[in-house]
């Protein structure tokens, strides 16, 4: 009689369900892949995936036996025994990060951890269920090969967002940037500068090319670089560009020109020139206030000639 009854209320069970329906249940046995769920007579299962909307390692760490919740049906089938395979959904309840609003903008530095690895970059989760992607390129200022030599599977890293595509759910994001933009604030340019001619900031090397280095400029932007052309470098860093400018080192540059395309064009030839300058003004006046310095004929007034 019993059981006459557990088929007839499974029998009702199914009957009732159909997908995109919400139901109660209670927990049964969690396993590596997902966690059993009693509908009513009739179990469905809920794969780890769709626990969630945040990355869930093992069921356990969410759920446990016996606990009561609320489910989505996403779909039923029969197997090859004509046993009904019945799949859950916890997350689909709930509002993902995207539904909600994402809490940072574009710009802002993130702590994440990485959760994939590609030959072409690596994606970190920034948010509960949220990924963004470093590209390869963004990784180091110096080249990357491979990004495994970067980063690897669950690293805490730091990565500053690039860009976001609420459409279709894409986050660009930059370990090379982040670093940049913590380099700029720990010296004291945390704050962002005007784009004008006669700045002078702190910029890391890009990259070099026969006519000259490209240099990064944090403190304008984001991707923000200008043109260190050979001409305009100190007669000391003259030679062999690659080796005198290997990609992330720090330079300090002056803005001299800005095109109506808005190129920058960069100098430390004007600094050197400036600095130069203005230590021999500092020791024209030093000289002159010691007394030891005037004009050619006051030098020479005093001076006394011997007879023929």
């Amino acid at each position: 009689l019993l059981q006459e009854e557990q088929e007839k209320r499974s029998k009702e069970t199914l009957a009732s369900l159909r997908p995109g329906l919400d139901v109660e249940g209670k927990v049964t046995k969690l396993t590596d892949f997902g966690a059993f769920i009693d509908l009513g007579g009739v179990e469905g299962m809920v794969h780890v995936s769709e626990i969630s909307h945040a990355r869930v390692g093992h069921p356990s760490e969410v759920l446990k036996t016996g606990q009561s919740v609320k489910v989505r049906v996403l779909k039923m089938e029969s197997d090859k025994e004509r046993r009904q395979r019945i799949a859950l959904s916890i997350k689909a309840l709930e509002p993902d990060a995207w539904e909600r609003g994402l809490e940072f903008k574009e710009g802002d530095i993130l702590h994440g951890k990485v959760s994939r690895v590609a030959d072409y970059g690596a994606f970190v989760e920034v948010a509960p269920g949220v990924d963004g992607l470093v590209h390869i390129s963004e990784m180091s200022y110096e080249r990357v090969n491979d990004p495994r030599t970067i980063v690897k599977e669950g690293d805490l890293v730091e990565v500053l967002v690039l860009g976001m595509d609420d459409r279709s759910r894409r986050i660009s994001l930059s370990l090379r940037e982040a670093a940049a933009k913590k380099w700029i604030a720990g010296q004291g340019g945390e704050q962002k500068v005007r784009l004008e001619v006669g700045q002078v900031l702190k910029g890391i090397v890009d990259n070099s090319k026969p006519y000259g280095v490209f240099v990064r400029l944090p403190q304008l932007g984001t991707g923000v670089r200008g043109l260190l052309p050979l001409e305009e470098l100190r007669e000391a860093e003259k030679g062999d560009l690659k080796k005198k400018f290997p990609q992330g080192k720090e330079v300090q540059v002056e803005i001299v020109a800005i095109d109506e395309e808005g190129r920058i064009r960069l100098s430390q030839r004007t600094i050197k020139d400036r600095e130069d300058r203005e230590d021999y003004e500092k020791f024209l006046e030093k000289e002159d206030r010691s007394g030891k310095l005037g004009t050619f004929g006051e030098l020479l007034k005093d001076l006394k000639l011997p007879k023929e």
